[in-house]
């Protein structure tokens, strides 16, 4: 068993080094604000500043050591990889203490969502806090010894460091699951529509008191939308892998029967969880942020899915379902290497642009690939920034959520919101002090086209630029 973990989280690695770059969209953000964090400690940074905080800072911990160790090439993979180890191997172990055994066929679709829309978007504290949660939840998913108990909450404590919502969302899964287990089977209905209240009230709750919003979602979230990654190609990916995860919910029914789903206290967890994503809001403000926590349903359904996957696994599916999920992966993955390279050939040519521009040059890049679910192409132009520009729209400091924050105006990151707004989406107006400005835009068809224009004071930024086709529309 040992071996064969080793082989699944060596396997779950391959993509975090098989390109020039990791490309993750909010990953650039973090890499640059690791270089942001060095200027301030060297105190070049008036109106910027790092603050301790106890939350959202972990990824952060992690880069800045790996940074240190490797340089900033090989570090960024490094810190990410170690993340994903520890994703993979705190979802095998869940995955296995829901299942009750070692169902190594699982792995294609569990490296699916490891490299979906949460892993894309770059969002790695709350990706290591799931990480974290999945190993406290294996350890007393079974058993309840003082021992496990004091090493899960351990870990839990450790999830805080990167993200709060995991926390929460393991505590929900963990004291309707202990529960339910002592339930009567009888009164398990009751104590699902108990749990669908307790949604319910958290969703009055943060729709009332925290400006939540919702909206009816276009395609429903399930968990299989983690494999919506970047364009319409990954919609097939999407849909073939529901199909395969509803073979093993027909294969699960034939094995177990109706009756016993409805006695399982997993199955109804499941279903009540897939139904809570539903119904929370998308996004709800934070109080001390200047930008609410948002893409919460998108999020979720990806430890919902490795719940999902702990009830399939208890599934004894046939050789061609295990081939069809594993084909169905491979197919995935031959995407995401066709859109990395691409991502990276814009990048290259952001970072060849970016070097010819005078020194300590504010930038922006107003672009955007409307097919793209990711922001993918809005983060590309961070890196390139380091050492050399700033990234005048970065909104990590203004949006007072990680350690790096600005406190007044000053020449490296607009601090005011309005005006951040404005240098994404058009109309912001070049001041004096923002001087030497310059926005990148494509200045003919097409990405490969990328120019930098020269801004003067009283010149107003252009509208975002939308350029379809940045990724391939196959391989």
């Amino acid at each position: 068993m040992t071996i064969r973990y080793l082989l699944v989280i060596l396997l779950a690695l391959v993509p975090c080094f098989w390109q020039k770059r990791i490309q993750a969209a909010d990953l650039g953000s973090h890499v640059y604000n690791a270089w942001l964090v060095q200027l301030v400690a060297g105190g070049s940074t008036e109106g910027l500043t790092v603050v301790s905080q106890t939350t959202n800072i972990l990824f952060d911990w992690l880069l800045d050591a790996a940074l240190g160790l490797f340089g900033w090439s090989l570090g960024e993979k490094v810190a990410v990889a170690a993340a994903v180890a520890l994703f993979v191997s705190g979802a095998l172990a869940w995955i296995f203490a829901m299942a009750g055994k070692s169902c190594w066929w699982i792995a294609p679709s569990l490296l699916m969502l490891a490299y979906g829309w949460v892993f894309h978007m770059g969002f790695f504290n709350f990706y290591l806090g799931l990480g974290l949660a999945f190993w406290a939840l294996a350890l007393v998913w079974r058993e309840d010894s003082p021992r496990r108990w004091a090493g899960a909450v351990l870990l839990l404590i450790a999830a805080q460091f990167a993200h709060t919502l995991p926390i929460a969302w393991a505590v929900a899964m963990l004291g309707f699951h202990k529960i339910g287990r002592r339930l009567e089977p009888r009164h398990l209905p009751l104590w699902t529509l108990a749990g669908f209240a307790g949604v319910l009230a958290v969703r009055y709750v943060l729709m009332t008191f925290r400006n939540g919003q919702w909206q009816f979602p276009i395609i429903p979230f399930i968990p299989a939308d983690q494999a919506w990654v970047h364009g319409a190609k990954y919609y097939p990916a999407l849909v073939a892998l529901s199909i395969g995860w509803l073979f093993l919910v027909v294969r699960l029914v034939a094995k177990e029967r109706w009756t016993g789903l409805w006695r399982d206290p997993q199955a109804h967890l499941t279903v009540l969880s897939i139904a809570a994503v539903f119904l929370v809001p998308m996004s709800f403000d934070w109080g001390q942020y200047t930008i609410p926590l948002s893409l919460i349903q998108e999020r979720l359904t990806l430890p919902v899915g490795i719940l999902l996957l702990g009830l399939l696994g208890r599934a004894e599916p046939e050789r061609w379902q295990v081939g069809w999920l594993s084909l169905v992966a491979a197919v995935f993955f031959s995407f995401l290497w066709a859109d990395t390279a691409a991502l990276n050939r814009v990048e290259d040519r952001l970072d060849t642009i970016v070097r010819m521009l005078p020194k300590d040059a504010r930038v922006i890049f107003p672009v955007d690939d409307p097919g793209i679910r990711t922001f993918a192409v809005t983060h590309l132009i961070e890196r390139p920034c380091i050492g050399h520009a700033y990234h005048y729209a970065n909104y990590e400091p203004p949006s007072q959520m990680f350690r790096v924050r600005t406190v007044a105006d000053n020449r490296i990151v607009e601090h005011d919101p309005k005006r951040l707004e404005q240098l994404h989406t058009g109309g912001y107006e070049v001041r004096p002090e923002d001087l030497p400005f310059y926005q990148i835009r494509a200045c003919g068809e097409g990405i490969a086209t990328l120019c930098a224009e020269a801004l003067d004071a009283g010149a107003v930024t252009a509208a975002k630029q939308d350029i379809p086709g940045i990724v391939p529309v196959l391989w």
